[in-house]
């Protein structure tokens, strides 16, 4: 576990950049590691230790089935994408932008939370993780809104 500004960090989120075969050296995941980092490659060991250098307990991994071959390769050339831009990290809200209307393009981002930069490639190619029916889509300027406006109601909730 770790904190970030007060806040209980149990989990991490990242996308599989390269795999030949579990937990071997040439793995490397796609991700943000936290206050002051951007979306970036690493290693798959770098992944799993938080800030301090502590290890991280693997908490599983998600399969999500696009059908489509094309499609995977669309999702990794987002978060390519998005380590080309330098994409700076927040805690909250969930992602930033500039897009008030629309698609929300990888340029117009300007900050991210790691569950945001899975969420955001797989959403962005049209493949659904998260959210209500109509309201799932967080590279939408309107299903960004309407997440970050659920996450508020949940918050108070608490």
């Amino acid at each position: 576990m770790e904190l970030l500004g007060g806040v209980r960090v149990e989990w991490h989120a990242g996308l599989v950049g390269h795999a030949s075969g579990s937990q071997t050296p040439g793995n490397y995941v796609i991700h943000i590691g936290g206050p002051g980092q951007t979306v970036d490659y690493v290693s798959y060991d770098t992944f799993l230790r938080d800030r301090n250098g502590n290890r991280r307990t693997f908490m599983g991994q998600y399969y999500q089935p696009v059908g489509d071959n094309f499609v995977y390769y669309d999702i990794f050339y987002t978060v390519h994408d998005l380590t080309n831009l330098r994409i700076g990290y927040t805690a909250a809200p969930v992602m930033s932008t500039t897009t008030s209307s629309g698609t929300i393009h990888p340029q117009t981002i300007t900050r991210m939370r790691c569950d945001a930069v899975v969420e955001y490639c797989y959403e962005y190619n049209g493949v659904r993780l998260l959210g209500p029916e109509g309201a799932w889509n967080i590279s939408t300027a309107l299903g960004l809104t309407i997440i970050l406006f659920l996450t508020a109601l949940q918050c108070r909730q608490v």
